[in-house]
């Protein structure tokens, strides 16, 4: 953790820096005050994540929320900023070489006084749109085959929440919403998929009341993210107990009329050393008698071994991207970073776009979803 902190800071503050550069470009002749009120605010904004997080876990909540409401956007918007300067260095770089071929074509550069007014505007419409995005989230439907049951079989609802980062910026007004929606849909099950807890137990106790009172007949099991671990291992586990799930670590549990789930921690676990709950093999041992097996796994990679050992595998973590465009680098990294893929073997998985946000309260083109998937009788 102390690791990833050191490693977050030097790239978050270096973005910093470049924006800094940038910005001194744009307006060469801003006054000595003028620059050093931009390096203040550059520099507080580098540490906010830091600063917010520690108000957090001081106890100061709304402060952390107010704190986090300004320093979290403002993630967004750098993340914007530095992207389009480097797609204008980008594009300057080219033309400076042609330039070495034909003087002329120095005519072409784009002057950074040009640039920062135009991507600014572009940053406050896109933040505009993704803050909005954020808060309106929309039911994904899914169905599934069993081919065990008869066909007078009555369908069997699944409801999926996934990366709800309950902490600042997601507590009872952000889980609400979230927690009548998923009344409305009146679930048999319910699952979590990982990264419902972000904060530790003390700041997010009273919301696992909200779940809690969530009624799901079938049960409710869920899976640890890498946040779980984040925040606090036992924190986190006395969370899910008192909102009422089960938690499968390494673990399976048989259903009604065979539906069989199974679930794994994250690997965050491996970094504490408890790595003794990813065991996939051993989870989906026993699922061979069941009519349909569904695999609980935070994050959406697939073992070879595992292809055909179950129907469907839910997960979410990457939040479908989040941010645009930057799910372009989430799709190098996790290729079924998103949606239904069809996989050998009559397997599938789904990957949710989780109904939180972590970091920026933003998303753009990358809508939060709660899941529903009805388990209907096969052919």
């Amino acid at each position: 953790m102390i690791l990833f902190l050191i490693l977050f800071l030097a790239i978050y503050g270096s973005m910093h820096g470049y924006a800094f550069w940038r910005l001194w470009a744009a307006y060469p002749h801003m006054p000595g005050w003028g620059r050093a009120a931009l390096a203040g605010w550059l520099a507080l904004m580098a540490a906010a994540p830091i600063l917010i997080h520690s108000l957090d876990k001081w106890r100061w909540f709304r402060l952390a929320d107010l704190a986090g409401a300004v320093g979290y956007c403002w993630m967004a918007v750098i993340l914007w900023f530095v992207a389009g300067m480097l797609v204008v260095d980008g594009y300057n770089l080219l033309v400076h070489g042609a330039a070495l071929a034909t003087p002329a074509a120095k005519s072409a550069l784009l002057p950074y006084r040009l640039a920062v007014p135009v991507l600014g505007v572009l940053i406050a419409i896109a933040l505009a749109v993704g803050l909005y995005q954020a808060r309106n989230i929309c039911l994904r439907e899914l169905s599934l085959e069993v081919k065990g049951w008869a066909k007078e079989h009555p369908p069997v609802r699944l409801v999926q929440i996934s990366d709800v980062h309950l902490g600042v910026l997601s507590r009872q007004e952000r889980l609400g919403p979230i927690v009548e929606k998923i009344k409305e849909l009146r679930p048999d099950v319910l699952i979590s998929t990982g990264d419902l807890v972000d904060a530790s137990m003390d700041a997010i106790e009273p919301l696992a009341d909200m779940l809690a009172a969530v009624p799901a007949p079938l049960g409710k099991l869920a899976v640890l993210g890498n946040h779980e671990y984040y925040a606090g291992l036992e924190d986190s586990l006395a969370f899910h107990r008192r909102a009422g799930f089960t938690v499968l670590r390494g673990e399976s549990a048989m259903l009604d009329d065979g539906i069989f789930i199974a679930g794994v921690d994250d690997p965050a676990g491996l970094s504490m050393h408890r790595g003794d709950f990813l065991d996939e093999q051993a989870a989906l041992a026993g699922g061979e008698q069941a009519n349909v097996v569904i695999l609980l796994k935070h994050q959406p990679r697939v073992r070879a071994e595992s292809i055909g050992k179950f129907n469907l595998q839910l997960s979410g973590h990457t939040h479908g991207g989040q941010l645009f465009p930057f799910h372009l680098l989430t799709r190098i990294y996790y290729p079924l970073y998103r949606g239904w893929s069809n996989l050998p073997g009559g397997s599938a998985i789904y990957a949710s776009f989780g109904a939180g946000t972590w970091g920026p309260p933003v998303r753009l083109f990358a809508q939060p979803e709660i899941v529903v998937l009805t388990l209907r009788p096969g052919v």
